[in-house]
Formats: structure tokens, sequence, C-alpha cells
């Protein structure tokens, strides 16, 4: 097979509008009619219109147990003048009686259910009546003609047509279907979607996990996005980045499947022969690249008139562009009457950019204030799949606008059928400490619900600050006082919006090796050319209190602080937690890395101390009284958690 030639492919990015007609116009796919049975229909789609064979029910029956009779030998009965009647016969559901009724004031007990006897036109509930002999009652209260009979056909009538194609079968048409006796139920068969997840990081769920791979998340999302549709799918598992074993995969599934859908592979690197392949293997491709963010690198062309649709690989990407590409697709073709989701409207919060010039979706959360609902972004990469779980939906900013401003109303389109308000809000510093709180508080009351967010100590103060939430946490040393987060409350402008309770210690150091293979020994040791370095993010304390012992370090050696940093190998390197920190020296792919000492202890690490810092909570005035804040403070103050 010859070498595929490398190059970009992104020259123009298609519109959402032209992507989804290229598609509509080229996919190509019969729906045909299966029989099923009855048992196996349950969420099938309907391939045929259903008219009644029979009349349902297919006799006159008893709407209740009670006692048929000739409705005019009632009609002068009241409570003062009952009437008594002789009992000559007794039907049960299933059973007909064959007696006539040749006498006047004679009446046959009935079940529920049965058939309503020769000669009878009503009956009289049992509890209207009262038996006085073993074959007579007396009747208390007059009956008119139909009363209590359900008649043949008053539920479904011969040739009714009852359930209509593309009906979507549903436990209660199953009960209408096997009503009317249809043991084989005509539908469409389902549309064979195969998938397959592209790279050489991808561990199949279940196998050990090495340094570098990430488990395949792709395939399992994608499956159950497409059952939602009623597809079935067909998973082809994950495929390497092999030209060879690429090829052969395709090749051997093409003619198997209705559509093909692929993660991962499509943007414009060597490795990437997702969109590269349908050219290599005489296809046509249709289009690459979408103006969408995320979602950019969406491919999609013809292998033997055969359809694929290459999303990318990050999960968040696969999944905005699933939705925006093959969402439309397989509700026209399939016909289905989906239920769309929820939107609703809500205030900007916090001001969203888009700079990429695309149609851009963002995540975000929502919070509730004077019964106004206020939308803020939620921060997040493509490649981040816990954050769609945090999020309450996402807005979509045109690719015309770059800005949406602090309250502007916006539209919502939420992942839920119901919106569901936390009881309580936290963004800021993360800690084991917050975990085991968190934990507890949920499982006193368990119906509480958490949203925590985690920003960071700066973002934590931005966020209490606009309001965006009851709690945060925050460990930043303040460089002139050199003291822990309260010279920050007046920073911010907090004095009378928050109060101020008191957390715990804990200790930030150097997170080395176990065993220090290279001898570090103190800060100064950074500088050392043998060795490389992972920072934290900008904002995060942990930055903050290495910036200001690094200051104080140049003081000492009478260097500028800019000479001193650029001398550390992996100053700007940096990683956003200090679980990142950590496996970063487990994994040896850093020398040396700043974190807590918890996260060095749970890696099996050792650890330099530099300083002990305070990691408190800053509590919003204004939602002291919620119940959830009021729980989590009395959690704070009890013996277990010792915090005062």
């Amino acid at each position: 097979m010859k070498k595929v030639s490398v190059k970009n492919e992104f020259l123009t990015l298609l519109s959402l509008e032209q992507a989804n007609k290229i598609i509509a116009d080229n996919f190509s796919w019969k729906r045909l009619i299966e029989k099923i049975s009855i048992e196996n229909a349950l969420s099938r789609v309907l391939g045929e219109n259903i008219s009644a064979k029979v009349d349902v029910p297919p006799f006159d029956r008893s709407r209740m147990d009670g006692y048929a009779v000739r409705a005019k030998d009632t009609f002068e009965i009241d409570e003062i003048h009952p009437k008594k009647f002789k009992i000559v016969d007794s039907v049960a559901a299933g059973e007909f009686s064959k007696k006539l009724l040749f006498d006047s004031y004679t009446c046959i007990e009935i079940a529920t259910g049965a058939p309503i006897p020769v000669e009878t036109n009503a009956v009289v509930m049992i509890e209207y009546t009262s038996k006085v002999a073993e074959n007579e009652i007396e009747i208390f209260r007059p009956v008119t003609p139909q009363e209590n009979i359900e008649s043949a056909g008053s539920d479904v009538m011969l040739g009714e047509i009852v359930l209509y194609k593309d009906d979507i079968i549903t436990p209660i048409r199953l009960g209408i279907l096997s009503s009317m006796g249809l043991s084989q139920v005509p539908v469409y068969r389902k549309m064979k979607i195969g998938v397959i997840s592209t790279g050489n990081e991808l561990t199949k769920i279940g196998e050990d996990l090495e340094y570098g791979n990430i488990y395949d998340s792709n395939s399992i999302i994608l499956i159950n996005l497409i059952k939602n549709f009623g597809g079935e799918t067909i998973d082809l598992g994950i495929c390497k980045d092999d030209l060879n074993e690429y090829f052969n995969l395709i090749k051997n599934n093409i003619d198997k499947v209705d559509l093909l859908l692929i993660s991962g592979g499509t943007s414009a690197g060597e490795s990437d022969y997702s969109y590269r392949i349908i050219k290599e293997m005489g296809g046509i491709l249709l289009f690459h690249g979408v103006s969408l963010k995320p979602g950019k690198p969406v491919a999609v062309g013809l292998i033997k008139e055969k359809m694929l649709i290459i999303l990318p690989g990050f999960p968040a990407s696969a999944i905005f562009a699933f939705n925006s590409i093959v969402d439309p697709l397989l509700k026209k073709v399939l016909n289905l009457k989906v239920k769309e989701s929820q939107k609703i409207k809500a205030k900007v919060g916090q001001k969203f950019r888009n700079t990429s010039g695309r149609t851009e979706f963002k995540l975000v959360y929502l919070i509730e204030e004077n019964s106004v609902y206020y939308v803020f972004p939620i921060k997040a990469t493509s490649g981040s799949i816990s954050a769609l779980e945090r999020a309450d939906g996402y807005i979509t900013i045109p690719d015309s606008l770059s800005n949406i401003e602090i309250d502007e109303t916006i539209e919502v389109t939420l992942f839920k059928d119901k919106l569901t308000i936390p009881d309580l809000v936290f963004i800021g510093s993360h800690d084991f400490f917050l975990n085991s709180l968190t934990n507890e508080l949920k499982n006193n009351f368990p119906a509480t619900n958490l949203k925590l967010i985690y920003t960071g100590s700066t973002g934590g103060l931005i966020s209490i600050s606009q309001n965006k939430c009851d709690i945060t946490a925050i460990h930043l040393l303040d460089s002139e006082s050199k003291t822990y987060n309260k010279p920050f409350i007046k920073k911010y402008g907090l004095e009378d919006k928050i109060i101020f309770v008191s957390g715990y210690k804990r200790i930030q150091g150097l997170i080395i090796p176990k065993g220090n293979p290279k001898k570090i020994q103190s800060l100064q040791d950074l500088m050392r050319k043998d060795l490389k370095f992972l920072n934290r993010n900008e904002g995060s304390g942990t930055r903050i209190l290495l910036d200001i012992l690094l200051k104080d370090f140049s003081n000492t050696l009478e260097k500028d602080f800019k000479e001193v940093i650029n001398e550390i190998e992996g100053y700007d390197a940096i990683t956003f937690s200090h679980s990142g920190a950590a496996i970063s020296v487990k994994r040896g792919a850093r020398d040396v890395s700043i974190g807590i000492k918890s996260y060095a202890d749970l890696f099996d690490l050792d650890f330099i101390q530099l300083q002990e810092e305070d990691y408190d909570f800053l509590i919003r005035k204004s939602s002291l009284d919620k119940p959830a804040v009021k729980n989590f403070i009395s959690l704070l103050k009890s013996r277990k958690f010792a915090v005062s």
C-alpha cells in the first residue's frame, strides 16, 4: 500500500448548515420492514399501520361483579322498595351462560369480564344487592339499559387503525397489539451502525492502563447515543494508528454496516489516518472541517456508497459533534419523533467570549437568585468527560457573535429533562479534607444536591465575590504580610459579604521520587540543569506560594526574579492539580514538582517540606439560611472534622 501523504485538509470550514445538507444529500439507506415476535418488539418502530382484525372486546361484557338483569324489571325499585330476584345461573370470565330469562324478576350472577347473557341488558353491581337465600337476592337500586356493560368494539372496532407507521412500540402499545391477537409485528429493520475508536493511546476498559494511555470512553458513549435512536450498534473496537490495520478493519466491515462512526484520527497530523483512508480506499471525501467549537475536525466521506462520519477524538468534542452532525441525520432518515432537549432562559453571570470565529458550544452551570437563573461557564477542555457531568447544559454562541455580556439573556440547552438547582455551590481549591467533608454531607443528607467546581484559590475568590457560589476554600499567602488568606478578604472587597471559617493546616513542598535519586535538598536545587521541574497553574495557591518563596530566594542571591525562574527547567510547564504534580514524578516524566504532602504520600513518593499553610473556608452571608450551608457549617464544627 502506498504511503498516505501528509497535508493540512482544513482548507475551507463549512457552516453547520452546509455540512448537514451535504450529509442529507449523500446518505443512502433503504428502510426495510421485517416481522418480529411481539416479545421482542419493545421500543422498535412500527413499519406499517396496524388495523384491528377483531373487535376489542369481541363481545358485550360485564364491567362489574354483580347480576345480569333486564333493566325494565328494576325501574320501580329504590332503597325503600327493594325487589327480590331469583338467581337462575352463574357465569365467570371465560364462560358464557345459555340460560334464558323466561320469567320476570330473574337474574344471572356474573363476574367482571364475563359475556353478557342473552336477554339481559344491564348489570346491577353487587354492592346494591343483598343475598336473602341460596338462590335469591334483593335489589335496592334500579339500573338503566346497558348500565355496567362494555359493548363489543367499545375499545377498538374491527377495521379501526389503532397504531400508525413510525410509532415507537411502548409497553402500553404492546398491550394493544396483544389484545388483537398479534404474535408478529411489522417493524423497520434497525439501522446497523459500526463504531470504531482510533489511537495508539487507547486502552480497552478492564485492561491495565500504561502511563501515557487513556481508557476508551468514546465507544461506550457513541454506542449508547445510538441506542437512543433505536439503532443496532456493531462495536468494531479500537484501531491503532496503523494504516494497514485501519485499511483492513474498514474493508472487512464496511459491507456489514449502514453507517460507520469513527472517533479520532481526523486532525491533520501524520498519524491521523481516518479522513485520509477514505481516499486511499477509493472513496469520496465529502468534506473535512466544520465551523464548530468543539468539533472542528469532523470529516465525512463515502466508501462503497456507505457513509463514514469521523468525529474528533476528545470526548466532549465527539459528543457535541454527534449532536450537531449525526443526531439530525438519524432523526431525518428514521423519521423519529424524538423529544427535544429542554431549553430555558437565563441571565449571563459572567462574560462569555467567542474568539474562534466558529459556532461555539460552552458548558455551563446555573444558579438561582431571587427566582432568576444565572448562567456561568465551566472551564474545561475538549478532553474533559467529567465536565459534562458537572455541567447543567450548554449555550450556543453563533459565529457572528464575539461576546455575550453580563446580564444579557441567553438560551441554555439542558442536559437533563428537569433542571435541579444545587442546594450548595462550592467553587475553589480542592483538597482531600473537602472530599471527606462533602462525602459525609451526602451520607448524612442524601437528598442534598451539591455542585463542586475546582478552580484553585483565586478562582474561588473571584467566584464568591461575583455571587457565583455559596462557599469557597483558599490557601493564599500574602506576599507583604506573609500571612494566609485573611488579607485577600479585604483585597477582594469581601469584608461585609462573607464569614471566615478557619480550616486546617497542610504542608506544601517538593514532590520527588522515592529514595531521592537526584539528591534534591532545597528550593535552590530547582536551578540545577539536570532537573526537570513541573509547576502549578497561575492563580493557584501553590503557584503563588512558590513565586513568593522564589522572590525571597532571588533577593538572597541578589538576582532578579525573572533571572532565577529562567534558570528553572520546567518553570513554565504546569499542571492544574496536586494529583498531576505527583503522577508526573511517579511516572518519571519530571524529576520534581510542587504540591501538598498528602499527594506525595498517596503515590508513595518522597517529600521535602517548604512551608505549612492554612486551608480556610469563606462562606457567603446571603447563603447562611440555606439548609445545605447550615449542614456544611455544622459538619465543619463537628468533633469528627475538628474545625473551630
